[in-house]
């Protein structure tokens, strides 16, 4: 859930609060409860809209390492204090033993989580990259596919009236982001790595193709074959705009805003 989301709940929950602790019909007790309740909501709800998202952070995660170790202490020293016979001088060290343990789990958690999270936001860093570069390159794709037929009518012309005539591409995609992710594909989820494969397939074709244009064996190469290359790089070239937008609706849906495992 967002925090649009998490405030329209919290707000509609301490409504019905405030609802109960204003009902003479409701025992004294619930009421005091449905006040209590939506004091707490409210106070949170403050909260998430003053409080900056990385102190927010900090808290959110203290509550979720501290309290469940407070709680096992809690019923740990419960239990102690109700054992029968058992003298003050041991029942201070079991106690200082339990408190010890319960630091220990605590330090473990907090290094855990924290490493949990910088390789959650590592991974959203790299995916807004990726995101970015992938637009950038759907942008260039649309300009040149948008006149492909033009494009390839004018290749075939020049071809058939120079016999001497040497093709040459200005430059490529940049798709250096792209070639990273794909070295640590484990960042990816398991439906997000076909789509990007898929376009990091298409781009490294082009490029392979790109490099050999410019080599002295393609120039040495009949003319025939120099336009079939050619002709086929363009019609590969007209691939990468859908391959793009398939691989952005995949990594748009799940880039941000959650902690999951990532594929292995």
């Amino acid at each position: 859930m967002n925090r649009d989301g998490f405030i329209s709940l919290g707000v509609i929950l301490a409504v019905i609060g405030l609802l109960v602790a204003t009902d003479s019909g409701v025992a004294d007790r619930y009421r005091q409860i449905g006040a209590a309740a939506s004091g707490a909501i409210v106070l949170l709800i403050v909260h998430s809209l003053l409080v900056p998202k990385l102190l927010r952070r900090v808290l959110v995660r203290t509550v979720q390492i501290l309290l469940p170790v407070a709680v096992v202490v809690v019923l740990v020293v419960i239990a102690l204090v109700s054992i029968p016979d058992l003298d003050r001088w041991t029942l201070g060290a079991l106690i200082a033993a339990t408190i010890a343990v319960a630091g220990w789990l605590v330090t473990f958690l907090t290094q855990e989580m924290r490493r949990a999270q910088e390789a959650h936001d590592r991974r959203e860093d790299m995916i807004g990259a990726l995101i970015a570069e992938i637009e950038n390159i759907l942008k260039f794709s649309n300009l040149l596919t948008q006149s492909l037929d033009r494009v390839l009518d004018d290749v075939k012309a020049k071809f058939a009236a120079d016999a001497t005539y040497e093709p040459f591409i200005l430059y490529g995609h940049d798709f250096s982001t792209l070639k990273r992710v794909m070295a640590e594909i484990e960042i990816l989820h398991d439906d997000q790595i076909i789509k990007v494969q898929n376009l990091f397939h298409v781009l490294d074709r082009l490029e392979r193709i790109e490099a050999s244009v410019r080599t002295p064996e393609f120039r040495g190469l009949p003319q025939d074959r120099k336009r079939d290359a050619i002709i086929r790089y363009m019609t590969i070239q007209a691939q990468v705009p859908k391959a793009c937008s398939k691989a952005l609706v995949e990594l748009d849906g799940q880039a941000f805003g959650h902690l999951e495992e990532p594929s292995r």
